[in-house]
């Protein structure tokens, strides 16, 4: 075995050696000056507090969004024939819909699902014959299953939600301008399928607000075995809506409910759309606000890294003696950065522990009891526009508790090797001379 062999493998096992020791210094060497030591360990735990508390809850605020602008009446995730979502016409339908629905309950993240079946018609007050009818939006919904999925039925300001039977329930712009209340009749006259005529009277049992115009002026909604015997779409539907377990991460469950669509060998006629296409407005404006955000949270960053880096270069300067006398012992500068950076692990691991206690105490305490907000009428009524709660409620977010120690870990082992560079140019004994 040749000497060169036996001097690589000499020097693999003295920094075999070497490594545990540099740490068990780095450690100790924190206690030295437990002042400077935690002075560091603060603005790392305050950094990550700053931002962590900002990203929870801003990602509280996205979650209470998707829920509310969701759980009305699109859901959480749809089913739909491909021409649906371009242009909703009634031809457009799912063969065997309860069949599937059955099926899709049974996916997986999916908490509950509605069948839906939606038309146009004329409606009028049968009490009123000489008044004019208006346009409305007919849907037939399962009076079972739709109250799972939808909080329109908890949204009933007269009477009561459908049951079975000719029954309707109306939005209250609706049910205003045309002079109905519980207990009236109500004339629908639509196109049914194949060019016939849907016609039907259906009694008044109640008067939902759903808090969009549109809605309460247009929205009529009927039992599904008489929106399908008026309209000939016997066993068929146009979507389903889906509620999700998780909504504000809807991927796996997607990707559960595809692969069910494959399996059941009706996928050519459907297409799963998530949250995210079903109502793009909604997601649009959570992109916005979350990339005006970044911006905000990279000054934040970049500032405390300007601190991290002071405070570095000022350890070096002060250690300059230290570096000097273990650069004269035989260290070299290699095992010298190894040193520092070690030390800097450790100051990130105690600011990370602190930080991250403090963030999930906030977490803990604050999501459950929510953070109210002081608001009259009229700001009531533009949070509900934004589908914003009145309480602000943070959630967890892999950026608070991952992404961003991850980061400040980064940012300080940068200023380690800018902060070392120039000392490891120059020898012992001008480093101790400079001292």
């Amino acid at each position: 075995m040749s000497q060169a062999v036996v001097a690589a493998r000499a020097s693999r096992a003295q920094r075999g050696v070497w490594v545990p020791v540099l740490v068990l210094m780095a450690w100790r060497n924190l206690g030295r000056r437990r002042y400077r030591t935690w002075i560091s360990v603060s603005s790392l735990a305050f950094a990550i507090v700053l931002v962590g508390c900002g990203v929870t809850l801003q990602a509280g605020t996205y979650v209470a969004m998707i829920k509310r602008g969701t759980e009305l009446l699109s859901g959480q995730a749809q089913i739909q024939h491909p021409g649906w979502k371009a242009e909703p016409k009634l031809e457009y339908l799912i063969e065997d819909a309860d069949l599937l629905a059955e099926q899709l309950r049974r996916v997986p993240g999916v908490q509950s699902v509605a069948v839906r079946s939606q038309g146009s018609g004329l409606v009028a007050n049968s009490d009123k014959p000489d008044e004019a009818g208006m346009a409305g939006m007919i849907m037939g919904v399962d009076p079972e299953s739709e109250p799972r999925t939808s909080v329109l039925p908890q949204r009933m300001i007269e009477g009561r939600y459908l049951e079975s039977g000719h029954e309707v329930v109306v939005g209250e712009a609706l049910a205003r301008n045309l002079h109905l209340a519980p207990g009236g009749e109500l004339v629908v006259i639509g196109a049914a399928l194949g060019g016939g005529t849907a016609a039907f009277v259906c009694q008044v049992v109640g008067i939902f607000d759903a808090g969009h115009p549109a809605l309460n002026r247009t929205l009529v909604q009927v039992p599904r075995d008489l929106f399908d015997t008026a309209f000939n779409i016997e066993g068929r539907a146009n979507y389903l809506a889906m509620r999700l377990e998780n909504p504000s991460r809807p991927g796996a469950a997607l990707s559960s409910i595809d692969e069910a669509l494959g399996a059941a060998e009706q996928r050519p006629g459907m297409r799963v759309l998530g949250w995210q296409e079903v109502e793009p407005e909604l997601y649009n404006s959570i992109r916005m606000d979350a990339l005006s955000s970044v911006f905000i949270y990279a000054v934040i960053i970049m500032m405390v890294g300007f601190t991290i880096l002071g405070s570095v270069l000022m350890v070096m300067f002060e250690r300059r003696a230290e570096f000097g006398v273990l650069m004269a012992l035989g260290m070299r500068t290699s095992s010298l950065r190894m040193l520092m950076h070690w030390e800097i692990f450790w100051l990130w691991v105690l600011g990370m522990l602190v930080g991250l206690s403090l963030v999930g105490l906030f977490l803990g305490w604050l999501g459950a009891v929510g953070i109210p907000l002081p608001m009259d009428e009229q700001t009531m009524d533009l949070m509900e526009s934004f589908h914003m709660d009145a309480k602000m409620y943070p959630a967890y977010s892999s950026i608070s508790f991952v992404w961003i120690p991850l980061l400040l870990l980064g940012m300080a082992q940068l200023a380690v090797l800018l902060g070392i560079r120039k000392l490891g140019k120059q020898l012992p004994a001008d480093v101790l001379r400079s001292v």
